[in-house]
């Protein structure tokens, strides 16, 4: 760009379309920066909210993200950490479906409704129990408190609503159907939570695939451009003349190379954002084991606010094979009565 615009300051005319259609690729390209900026502050005061603290920058916790490249020592890329993807797959219990939210809340359901089948069926039997009384009698005030005062009372009774009996035949069919009711509500949340974390490992499977596809691209791209800005700079230098035809080929592969430099870059955070949602599918509480240095440290400043979490281990349950309906004994403690 600074040739042609040298050119174009020159008075070359055959430069002048060139240098403002470069020009314009230049301050397209830096437009779709500000956008990126806003994103970026804006999950950063979300962190922090996340955190409860104060919002403010969080970069010196978090670090810059850059790392050499790969291909290149010498330049600095953004490195995003993920674990392998085996590491994900085989670190994956099935049992982790079960430590959902929605699924817990479903099975206590479950379970509070066998305990009102039970409380309906015991209202249809007769109650027995021991009645008893205690007391002070006397003739007379002065003698309210002596030993011969003290009087009581004690037998067995029995209650039974049998005339009721329709009625409370009734309500434990009712306990019944609602119970069968919850447990299709089951069903369906595991159901549910299944299809979400077979969607997000096939979404984070086939990004990976997707980002290396990408990254091959957006390496041949450069390639080609490295290529044609050498013969576009030779032939400049050599005929002194510009050379429409080069000049347009050239174009057309840097617009092609920041194409997909732009692609690789997406599809290396969607990595990160499906390995996100594959946690969040199994309901959390799943660590991956990363790497110390991958895993950044974030210590509230002595003028943050933060609020203590402690972690509970959540209780172990079963977990009914995949594709299998789930039968009413599936789940722990809720046995139809």
């Amino acid at each position: 760009m600074d040739k042609l615009y040298k050119r174009f300051k020159a008075g070359a005319e055959a430069s002048e379309p060139g240098y403002y259609q470069l020009k314009s690729n230049l301050d397209a390209t830096r437009a779709l920066i500000e956008p990126l900026e806003a994103a970026l502050r804006q999950s950063n005061n979300q962190l922090c909210i996340l955190l409860g603290m104060p919002v403010r920058d969080l970069l010196p916790e978090l670090g810059d993200g850059l790392r050499p490249d790969t291909a290149n020592p010498k330049e600095q890329k953004i490195h995003i950490p993920r674990p392998k993807s085996d590491e994900v797959i085989v670190g994956i219990p099935a049992e982790m479906l079960l430590r959902r939210p929605d699924v817990i809340a479903a099975e206590q359901h479950l379970k509070i409704q066998s305990a009102q089948i039970g409380i309906a069926e015991a209202e249809m039997y007769s109650h027995l129990g021991i009645n008893g009384s205690i007391g002070l009698a006397a003739s007379s005030i002065n003698q309210v408190f002596t030993k011969y005062s003290w009087t009581g009372s004690i037998g067995p009774s029995m209650t039974w609503n049998i005339l009721n009996y329709g009625r409370l035949l009734g309500n434990v069919r009712v306990q019944n159907a609602q119970y069968q009711q919850f447990v299709a509500q089951y069903q369906a949340t595991v159901l549910n939570a299944n299809q979400d974390a077979e969607n997000a490992m096939v979404a984070y499977m086939r990004s990976l695939d997707q980002a290396k596809y990408l990254r091959d691209s957006a390496i041949s791209a450069k390639n080609v451009t490295d290529y044609y800005s050498k013969q576009y700079n030779q032939g400049f230098l050599a005929k002194g003349a510009d050379s429409a035809a080069q000049y347009n080929q050239l174009f057309t592969t840097v617009n092609f190379k920041v194409t997909q430099e732009d692609a690789s870059a997406q599809a290396e955070g969607n990595i990160a954002l499906n390995l996100i949602l594959l946690y969040r599918s199994m309901g959390g509480g799943w660590q991956i084991r990363l790497k110390d240095g991958c895993r950044p440290n974030l210590n509230p400043g002595a003028d943050d606010y933060s609020l203590p979490v402690t972690a509970t281990p959540l209780p172990r349950v079963s977990q009914p094979a995949f594709g299998a309906p789930v039968a009413m004994e599936a789940v722990p403690g809720s046995e139809r009565r």
